[in-house]
């Protein structure tokens, strides 16, 4: 609870966001859980960038003081991305050559 009654805590303006991205978003909102919720804002708000998701979930990692974990998953993003970018760049190379792309 905010110490101001007029200004709510942002913890409450979230949970009001969660409970309507589950009236939205889901079929059944009542059996849709906080947290998927929270993730489906997160991946909207982001617009569905894989760089930005792990922007968040990095610094509620620091917040939270997770800091070994985070630079470990940092490392696993950098690592997806180096494999993702060497597939595309295998792609691009392949269509400019006329021959059929490699799938992913």
């Amino acid at each position: 609870m905010s110490d101001n009654p007029n200004k709510p805590h942002p913890k409450e303006m979230l949970q009001l966001l969660i409970e309507r991205t589950k009236l939205l978003a889901y079929t059944n909102p009542a059996d849709a859980d906080d947290t998927e919720a929270l993730g489906v804002l997160v991946s909207q708000w982001t617009e569905w960038d894989g760089a930005k998701i792990v922007e968040v979930f990095a610094s509620a990692l620091e917040d939270a003081n997770y800091h070994t974990f985070r630079a470990k998953m940092l490392t696993l993003w950098e690592l997806e991305e180096a494999t993702t970018a060497e597939v595309r760049t295998q792609i691009a190379r392949q269509a400019a050559e006329g021959s059929d792309p490699v799938q992913p």
